[in-house]
């Protein structure tokens, strides 16, 4: 039988209380942890809403952005120099992995926000793996 990686379990790897996870399941910004448990893409939703939350701290904005950058949640590769790109003006979000890509979205003179994504994201992912084998081996 797989182990289950409950809520409070995720949200410790990703630091916020869980009543803070709640409010945002409430408010649409990322979806509930069913009683099978986390999944990859679980792991992966809260770590970037966690991230677009501490950088933007509007959760409308931050909304917006998750329905913008959902497409890339089910990747197994999360490179270091993964970024979001959020425009501040057009609230606007995209994924970057280069600096020519970051270049690319920012050369316009709009308000721009960068924020490094890569490095946490598979740093969260690997403490679920880790959880997930270590459970498994009990």
């Amino acid at each position: 039988m797989k182990p289950i990686i409950r809520a409070a379990d995720l949200c410790q790897r990703v630091a916020i209380p869980q009543a803070r996870h709640s409010q945002w399941v409430n408010k649409g910004l990322c979806r509930r942890i069913g009683k099978d448990g986390a999944a990859r893409e679980d792991v992966v939703e809260l770590a970037v809403a966690t991230l677009l939350m501490d950088a933007l701290k509007d959760i409308e904005k931050a909304r917006r952005a998750m329905a913008q950058l959902r497409d890339r949640f089910g990747h197994a590769a999360w490179p270091d120099d993964l970024a979001i790109v959020w425009d501040e003006q057009l609230e606007f979000a995209r994924w970057a992995g280069t600096d020519a890509e970051i270049g690319r979205l920012t050369r316009h003179g709009r308000p721009m926000r960068v924020i490094s994504a890569g490095t946490t994201v598979s740093a969260i992912l690997e403490s679920y793996r880790q959880l997930d084998h270590d459970r498994a081996a009990l």
